[in-house]
């Protein structure tokens, strides 16, 4: 078993090399079980405060920790540090330890000791925590992505070697855990049977993963094996480039039927695309570690079949983006296509000089995670802001001057006050102040916060939830008899909803009658879409604002729509209100 013996003698060495985060791990893991399974303690009582501060103080630190330990350990490899504190050569670490103990400080008061009462009644205190934590998360995300470039430093292999062996040895080692995990359960559920009652189950899993989990991750990130067995070959080199091989075709395939029949990319094209890309770096980095000959020289290539996508990926967002401004997460869209133009142009230069990669890839990493947060002007919640206040100033304006507002224009203005004010941190709460100074006789938590379309309530787990609504002014009932106020609701209780001839059911006051029917799908499809992509409350309300032609002729005019969508796709609620005018 010279796997068993290898696998004890990593996790002998990783203990050794990462002691203070483990300890850190540990300490988060015990106040955590103390905290949810062990003490019933009253929320902010003191020793709830306690307990919490040294929980999220203890987990900051671990970031701290693990960047220096990886940073030394990689540098004792290497000969330039011998022992940990060696004058110059370790002053680097305290400053690091310092910088996170003072953000882990700070970060765990706020935790502990700061209500959601004391932020709310303090705008002031609010945007300063919101700066804070710009700082702090850019902390975080420096530490993960350099100690990982360390622990990949430290490897000696290629980038591409690394990657692959990384992610099988995260998956054996990772294996072990949850077999060690799962024996635990089963030993605690004999013991809870036949000998006496255990409520603490939760605490042992917890440390289980503290001691166990956390440093098996270590292993796999950081001990490199030196041959991988062929079936990994197999499936990393073979098996997952083929899988991916199919998906690129049937997208370039969808690319060609935009080109001939001239028609501008559907919504899901840009999350499609966005996947495929990421999905396809990954795979092709890790076989192109692991594979050899023709394959690789083949591999070697591919990346540069992805440029159409990136092209997809661009239409769609500039497209949302020039109707309904900047969100987080199409934010986040723009950054992932600069990182993979950078990363093409990147890998063009390389592959002609017939080389790996390498580590580009991780400073590339902290400069877009720098920007995100930080950089005035450019960071996410500064282009959120530039971004929708034009929107909330027309509407101003127009409201300030006595000017006449349609509903649509008012529920773009409420979308997008409610993206600053929810998305625009710091920067959207200092314009939002400034708005109300300059505009005392507007009200606009009640012209414009107040919310009419609750587009997503977590309700019903990992169902997608939709909720629009609309303001019908006018009404043409010049072609029409009658007109009847509808309110219709049908669930999958009793069967599939066919959403392709809705019932429309009115009431007189005594009973209720099917008036008409609709077909509805193609609404529910552009419902779906505009969740899927990021939707803010004027794309849902903008999807059901064009009345519904009928199969007899008639206008449905939609005020509102309930849709839940379940995991596998098919409707299984659907309740509407507006009015039919037919004939």
């Amino acid at each position: 078993m010279l796997w068993v013996k290898k696998l004890k003698e990593d996790a002998k060495g990783i203990f050794k090399e990462h002691p203070a985060s483990i300890v850190s791990v540990f300490i988060f893991a015990v106040c955590t079980a103390l905290l949810e399974d062990i003490l019933n303690v009253k929320d902010h009582s003191s020793i709830w405060k306690i307990l919490t501060f040294i929980q999220t103080l203890s987990l900051g630190l671990i970031f701290g920790f693990v960047l220096c330990e990886s940073n030394y350990n990689y540098k004792k490899q290497i000969g330039k540090l011998q022992k940990l504190f060696d004058g110059r050569g370790s002053l680097i670490y305290a400053i690091v330890m310092a910088i996170s103990l003072l953000l882990s400080i700070v970060h765990a008061y706020r935790q502990a000791y700061i209500t959601s009462k004391d932020l709310s009644a303090s705008a002031e205190l609010g945007i300063r925590f919101d700066i804070f934590y710009r700082f702090f998360w850019v902390y975080i995300a420096v530490c993960i992505i350099s100690a990982w470039y360390f622990m990949y430093k430290k490897s000696g292999e290629s980038f591409e070697s690394y990657s692959v062996k990384a992610f099988l040895g995260s998956l054996k080692a990772l294996a072990v855990y949850a077999v060690v995990a799962i024996g635990f359960l089963c030993i605690i559920w004999v013991f809870d049977s036949l000998i006496v009652s255990f409520d603490y189950a939760a605490t042992v899993e917890l440390l289980i993963a503290a001691l166990v989990g956390y440093p098996a991750l270590l292993v796999g990130l950081s001990k490199m094996g030196e041959n991988m067995a062929r079936f990994s070959k197999v499936m990393v080199g073979y098996v997952f480039t083929r899988l991916l091989a199919v998906a690129a075709v049937i997208v370039y395939v969808y690319l060609l039927k935009i080109i001939f029949t001239w028609t501008f990319p559907s919504n899901e094209a840009y999350t499609i695309t966005t996947s495929l890309f990421a999905t396809g770096l990954v795979v092709i980095t890790m076989a192109q570690g692991c594979t050899e000959g023709g394959l690789l020289k083949m591999l070697k290539i591919s990346p540069l079949l992805f440029v159409p996508f990136i092209v997809v990926q661009i239409m769609c967002l500039a497209m949302r983006i020039g109707q309904y401004g900047i969100t987080t997460r199409r934010y986040l869209g723009i950054m992932f296509i600069v990182f993979e133009v950078i990363y093409l142009i990147y890998y063009v230069y390389r592959f002609r000089k017939q080389e790996g990669i390498g580590g580009f890839l991780f400073p590339i990493a902290l400069v877009l995670v720098v920007i995100y947060y930080l950089v005035p002007g450019i960071n996410v919640y500064a282009a959120i802001t530039g971004s929708q206040k034009a929107v909330v100033m027309k509407y101003v304006v127009a409201a300030a001057g006595g000017n006449e507002i349609n509903s649509q224009e008012k529920a773009k203005a409420k979308s997008a006050y409610r993206q600053i004010e929810n998305n625009g941190n710091a920067e959207g709460l200092r314009f939002l102040k400034e708005l109300e100074e300059k505009y005392p006789d507007i009200d606009f938590g009640d012209e414009l916060g107040t919310s009419d379309s609750y587009y997503y309530e977590d309700t019903f787990g990992n169902d997608k939830e939709i909720y629009a609504y609309n303001d019908v002014d006018v009404i043409d009932v010049s072609r029409y008899k009658n007109l009847a106020v509808i309110s219709t609701h049908a669930d999958d209780d009793g069967g599939e909803i066919d959403v392709t001839r809705f019932e429309l059911k009115a009431s007189n006051g005594q009973e209720t009658s099917v008036v008409g029917y609709a077909d509805l799908s193609f609404m529910v499809k552009e419902l779906e879409a505009a969740y899927d992509n990021d939707g803010i409350e004027y794309d849902f309300t903008h999807t059901i604002s064009t009345p519904v032609v009928t199969p007899d002729g008639g206008l449905l005019y939609l005020t509102r729509v309930y849709l839940r969508i379940g995991e596998d796709g098919d409707v299984e609620y659907l309740d509407i209100d507006g009015y039919y005018a037919y004939h």
